[in-house]
């Protein structure tokens, strides 16, 4: 006979998340976990999975499964699986390390990964028996296939890169049977950067302008993969030389490399009239667009342009798996600190106009042409002071 267990017999489950660039903590989560968090692609991210522990002591045996899906954005991290025992949501006490096992195969289809107690009563007395939580750490890598933002802009991919779990567990105390929790969720973004190339007079869009994507420090360079149509970043690697003023195009371009066949990594984008570049997997962080070429018969943006991404997500929100355009409150864009007015930035998408002008310019401030400038300025300045103190002399003499 099955008997209908209490509610103080039925396990709760949840899905958390860790955002590395904001100082967000939960009373309830810890320092930086909540429902919500943004990354740049090829970045690790960390999950929690935190079951409660009900009452089994009705059970001689307490089976016990967390079922994890993630989206095809997230590459999972099998040996990075860590289990503790807790009495709260936050604190990591007591680690598992045996009694329980990590699938990837075996298990329903579309799922992820399990991770399966056949007895948590005997995992729980014989390790932590006062513990309240079964605490699941593991890492996932945003790849390449992530959805940008909180809706594909000009596509029907889907929002953003969710991932939910829930727990199967024993439900019958006098035999055999399971039942199962609610799913829960956890929602990963990342954004992209929109660029549109103009003539500064005219405002007509430009082909032919050649820029790369540097971090921060402008010491490493974006490889970029067209996914789908779309550049993404894949990986980063050191900028081709000591300093960006001695690199040649030839130099960024030799970075491209054929990965297969269809699929190619590059570092120059090239604007195209008509179309705007984008750049996806991008976080809440700085970045720099150098432009390697100008267009022919313009002049180059020699300085690199900040890039500034700056994101608001609501961590405080429960994500239901439906709701994750309210996940994202605010992105905002500052280019060379000047917000920008951005149209789709409710869908995780940025945007910003770099413009290119004609005409000869003066030479760049403390470059070659200034320099000479000086110098023959002051031969002039000397020579003409030479020519005085002469004519001085010789009128002195004269007289």
């Amino acid at each position: 006979e099955t008997m209908k267990p209490k509610s103080s017999d039925i396990p709760t489950v949840e899905k958390k998340v860790f955002e590395d660039d904001k100082d967000y903590t939960s009373q309830e989560y810890g320092e930086g976990y909540s429902d919500v968090a943004d990354y740049e692609i090829g970045e690790t991210v960390p999950f929690k999975l935190i079951g409660s522990i009900p009452d089994m002591s009705a059970y001689n045996t307490y089976e016990y499964i967390f079922h994890d899906t993630m989206s095809a954005g997230l590459t999972f991290d099998s040996g990075s699986v860590q289990v503790y025992l807790s009495g709260d949501k936050i604190d990591l006490t007591t680690q598992v390390t045996t009694g329980y096992t990590v699938n990837t195969n075996g298990i329903p289809e579309g799922e992820t990964f399990t991770v399966s107690f056949t007895d948590l009563k005997e995992v729980v007395e014989g390790n932590d028996s006062d513990a309240k939580y079964v605490i699941v750490t593991y890492n996932a890598t945003l790849n390449e296939n992530a959805n940008i933002g909180t809706v594909a802009s000009f596509s029907d991919k889907g929002d953003g890169n969710p991932n939910e779990v829930y727990l199967e567990f024993s439900n019958n105390p006098n035999g055999e049977g399971t039942g199962k929790t609610e799913d829960d969720y956890a929602i990963v973004f990342t954004w992209k950067l929109n660029v549109e190339k103009i003539d500064g007079a005219t405002e007509e869009e430009l082909a032919g302008a050649k820029f790369v994507l540097l971090n921060e420090e402008k010491t490493q360079v974006a490889i970029l993969r067209n996914v789908a149509g779309e550049l993404k970043v894949s990986r980063w690697v050191d900028i081709p030389g000591d300093s960006l003023a001695t690199i040649k195009v030839e130099d960024w371009e030799a970075l491209t490399k054929t990965i297969s066949e269809g699929v190619k990594e590059q570092a120059v984008v090239v604007s195209q009239a008509g179309v705007n570049f984008g750049i996806g997997g991008l976080d809440d962080d700085v970045y720099f667009l150098y432009e390697s070429e100008a267009p022919e018969g313009y002049n180059r943006v020699a300085e690199p342009i900040e890039m500034d991404i700056q994101s608001t997500l609501a961590y405080g929100r429960v994500y239901t798996g439906d709701n994750s355009k309210n996940m994202l409150t605010k992105l905002e864009l500052y280019v060379n600190d000047m917000l920008q007015t951005c149209s789709f930035a409710d869908q995780g998408v940025v945007n910003c106009t770099i413009e290119n002008n004609k005409g000869s310019t003066l030479p760049e401030t403390g470059g070659m042409g200034t320099t000479l400038f000086y110098i023959i300025g002051g031969l002039l300045v000397v020579g003409a002071g030479i020519l005085l103190v002469v004519r001085i002399r010789m009128k002195a003499h004269n007289e």
